[in-house]
């Protein structure tokens, strides 16, 4: 029996084992399922393409492939991540903050696997009306909270419950005058947005039978502890997480719902004399590149000048692929591919 060990990516497990799972559970996985997962098995690869640059002295051309977006994907949930936010720290005011935490009793986790979707509206309803009648009763005042909806536990089984952050206050009542930066829980709630079921550092071993990974157990006051699975086990636990399509995890309510939060947001600063946060910008895939590797990725290792875009493709191009010796079968690996150009 093969055993993986060493670096062990969610990509590497579905591209040995997700035809096998597939087959075994036809007609049974829900297309955002098999949507996500077709989705990074052609991350980085050239089945999406890729950036061609070239440096204009040697000529020397470099692939950047395509990432594929998905919040499911190790990588680009990291990046998913960092940009929500950068976009959140914009709108955030600068008052005390509260982490509350909601969740169900265990018995009706059960309820929210067979009708997801209507569950899971009617708990972000319930946490919104919870928290704003508390508001309403308890100072009469609006509150600005960010609701974020987390499915699964250390141990990746399913565990519905909520992450809310909150000011301490609202408009009509702010509740102490030291001002705070939120930034950290941001950061903290933002961890739970768009990252994977599982760090894939956690993952230790797998085999065509079982998955050996740590987790933290908090029945044993949150100590690290090692789980054994069964490998098509433990895949089942790890798409049960994915969201339906078009199904926000994260929703905005009282000062930070999107239909309001521009006019309320400009009367709250105004009160608390304070200018809107500007709105960080985006990091670039190179940006990300070079603060992971410390190098730019586009500077020509031999010249040591910067390369030039040269052209995009969106998808495999047999004539392209050919031209650069590469097969629509080939996968571009994480270190970009460096090419002489024919």
């Amino acid at each position: 029996m093969e055993v993986i060990t060493g670096v062990i990516t969610l990509q590497m497990i579905f591209s040995k084992y997700w035809q096998a799972f597939k087959n075994w559970y036809n007609g049974e996985i829900r297309e955002a399922v098999i949507d996500n997962v077709e989705k990074i098995l052609k991350c980085r690869t050239v089945q999406l393409g890729f950036h061609a640059y070239k440096c204009p002295k040697c000529k020397e051309v470099k692939l950047i492939p395509h990432s594929c977006k998905s919040r499911f994907c190790s990588s680009c949930g990291k990046i998913a991540t960092d940009r929500w936010i950068g976009e959140r720290l914009s709108d955030i005011l600068p008052v005390e903050y509260h982490h509350l935490v909601f969740t169900l009793p265990w018995q009706l986790r059960i309820v929210c696997l067979v009708n997801r979707k209507i569950m899971f509206e009617i708990l972000f309803y319930a946490v919104n009306e919870s928290i704003q009648s508390w508001t309403k009763e308890y100072g009469n005042y609006i509150p600005g909270f960010y609701t974020v909806l987390h499915t699964f536990g250390s141990d990746i089984k399913f565990n519905p419950h909520f992450h809310v952050l909150i000011t301490a206050g609202g408009l009509g009542l702010f509740i102490g005058t030291r001002l705070t930066e939120a930034g950290i829980s941001i950061k903290y709630i933002g961890r739970y947005t768009k990252r994977p079921v599982i760090a894939e550092t956690r993952i230790l071993n797998v085999s065509d039978r079982w998955v050996v990974f740590r987790f933290r157990d908090y029945a044993e006051g949150g100590k690290s502890s090692v789980k054994k699975m069964g490998l098509f086990t433990f895949i089942k636990y790890l798409i049960q997480h994915i969201p339906d399509k078009y199904f926000r995890l994260v929703r905005g309510y009282g000062l930070f719902c999107n239909c309001i939060k521009t006019k309320l947001l400009k009367k709250v600063l105004r009160l608390l004399k304070r200018k809107k946060q500007r709105r960080a910008k985006n990091k670039t895939w190179r940006d990300n590149y070079k603060e992971l590797t410390g190098s730019d990725p586009l500077i020509c290792e031999k010249c040591h000048i910067e390369m030039k875009f040269w052209f995009a493709r969106y998808g495999p191009d047999k004539r392209v692929l050919k031209h650069f010796g590469l097969d629509e079968s080939d996968r571009i690996p994480l270190k970009q591919f460096a090419l002489k150009a024919a």
